[in-house]
């Protein structure tokens, strides 16, 4: 099947008239008489025969809902419209007319001027699209085999393909762009990963004009797999990058390898479920990137197992790397999370999954934000100790809450001190007792390994320092099973306030553990 996303599409429109013996009356005329003595081999031959053979033209009819959405001004979004049992037209959603719809006018503006190869529309690119590197308007050429090309050595059979896309109706004015290079990278052929530097460094040698980098299956053989020097190879201004990653390599960590470069569109896809929390990103990667599509296909409901559909990646995730905290610094760190927090909140990208707020455009504080910190690469930080949630140039906008934190530690013991303790700033977790499925989540990068507290001084604790101790039993549930804490071998002041407070304590020195 050339076009399985076309195919499931047209079943989830038309499934409750297909599953209906109704179905025979909205058929051809040929087809009906054809149909009650047709024998198919599959459920999926029969569905395909179905919806070629049904008459588009007895399709007429609103459902009942449908006319009173209409009532209201609302109007059937095309791409949740289905046809009912009786034939009547209905949708899984209503929206205002696109011209009085501010999101659908968004993505109209945004497909005419932000896109690099750009197209009138309210609507984003299909899946296949998104894979095949198609746009609407536009013609695509293989070049691979071009004489002009011939000399850097590239292939198919490497992974490597160049395309000439071209304007179907050429613009005319200052800037217009009606004719662009693409170069696509199969990043987990082993032939196309060892020429792919050699031929951007080529490329930028021979002052190749490129307007797109698309780079395939990142992270597809390892997880672990180094894309930072691809990268970083790069030319210093890109108008177009678009990145395909292995749902295998969810923590994206090579993208910092683009802050310093002016990028005017990027594109962030995967073939896995594009909705896992674990989908990180480092913000400081961005600070010079114009626009971060959000725009194209986007998968809205849980990933279904077996299926690969290209669909751009939601973020529900900040992380930073250990070269942001130089020195003990949290300037990086604090920077990076202004720009997601509020300085660029009001961009859909930085909005995670819920979106914006009634007013996005001038009022980024009760705009939605991603939900977690990821501090897995930056060995140092063991809290929200100096890390500033609320807006400091707007001060009447809403602080920002987290509910899922990872903290790096690579043993069974995860330590730290009793001024972090009474600092770590906790009470920045999002609480909500009406929601038991939003309950804050402390993780560490070393998963379940995890399963004591070591303290590392012997000092009693302060009674923010016992609050915040508390959290990381409450929030992690290998913590909460063990109520373990390691203290200093002559902490014993210590140990006899946290056994008050029912922790199970044990003295220990070095590797050392007195009971």
């Amino acid at each position: 099947m050339n076009n399985p996303w076309i195919y499931r599409d047209n079943i989830h429109r038309y499934e409750r008239l297909l599953n209906n013996p109704n179905v025979v009356n909205f058929l051809k005329e040929d087809a009906k008489k054809e149909y009650p003595n047709k024998n198919f081999d599959s459920i999926v031959q029969r569905q395909i025969w179905l919806i070629h053979n049904l008459d588009q033209t007895k399709f007429t009819k609103l459902a009942k809902d449908a006319e009173s959405f209409l009532s209201q001004g609302l109007v059937i979004s095309p791409r949740a419209a289905i046809i009912n049992e009786d034939g009547t037209i209905s949708s899984h959603g209503f929206a205002p007319d696109d011209q009085f719809n501010t999101v659908t006018s968004r993505i109209s503006r945004d497909n005419r001027e932000r896109r690099v190869f750009g197209y009138d529309s309210p609507y984003g690119r299909s899946p296949d699209n998104v894979w095949e590197g198609s746009y609407p308007g536009w013609k695509k050429e293989d070049v691979t085999s071009d004489t002009k090309f011939q000399k850097y050595n590239v292939s198919s059979a490497d992974g490597i393909k160049l395309t000439k896309l071209t304007r179907e109706k050429p613009e005319k004015g200052s800037g217009a762009l009606n004719e662009g290079l693409v170069v696509e990278i199969d990043a987990s052929n082993t032939s196309g990963y060892d020429k792919t530097l050699k031929l951007i460094n080529e490329l930028k040698k021979d002052k190749v004009q490129v307007t797109s980098y698309r780079i395939k299956n990142m992270g597809n053989n390892d997880p672990s797999q180094k894309f930072r020097d691809i990268l970083n190879a790069l030319p210093d201004n890109i108008p177009q990058l678009e990145l395909f990653f292995s749902a295998e390599a969810t923590n994206t960590s090579s993208l910092i390898a683009l802050e310093n470069k002016r990028i005017k569109e990027l594109s962030l896809y995967t073939l896995g479920n594009s909705l896992l929390h674990k989908w990180s990103f480092n913000p400081l990667a961005l600070r010079n990137t114009e626009w971060i599509n959000t725009v194209d296909y986007n998968v809205s409901r849980d990933f279904r197992p077996n299926t690969s559909i290209p669909t751009r990646i939601t973020f529900d995730t900040i992380a930073f790397d250990s070269d942001d905290f130089k020195n003990k610094s949290f300037e990086r760190i604090n920077d990076g999370l202004r720009m997601v927090y509020f300085a660029r909140n009001n961009e859909p990208f930085f909005q995670a999954g819920l979106g914006p707020g009634l007013n996005p455009d001038h009022n980024e504080g009760n705009n939605s934000y991603p939900m977690g910190l990821d501090f897995s690469r930056v060995e140092g930080i063991k809290s929200l100790r100096n890390l500033v949630f609320n807006d400091v140039v707007k001060s009447n906008n809403t602080p920002r809450k987290i509910r899922r934190l990872t903290l790096f530690n690579n043993s069974e013991a995860f330590e730290i001190s009793s001024d972090e303790l009474s600092n770590a700033s906790f009470e920045h977790f999002a609480t909500d007792s009406m929601d038991p499925y939003s309950k804050p989540k402390i993780m560490f990068s070393n998963g379940d390994t995890t399963n004591v507290i070591k303290i590392s001084d012997s000092n009693e604790l302060d009674q923010k320092a016992v609050w915040n101790l508390s959290k990381f039993f409450e929030y992690n549930e290998k913590l909460k099973a063990s109520k373990r804490i390691n203290v200093p071998k002559d902490a014993l002041k210590l140990k006899e306030q946290l056994e008050r407070l029912g922790y199970k304590v044990v003295n220990q020195d070095g590797n050392i553990i007195y009971t």
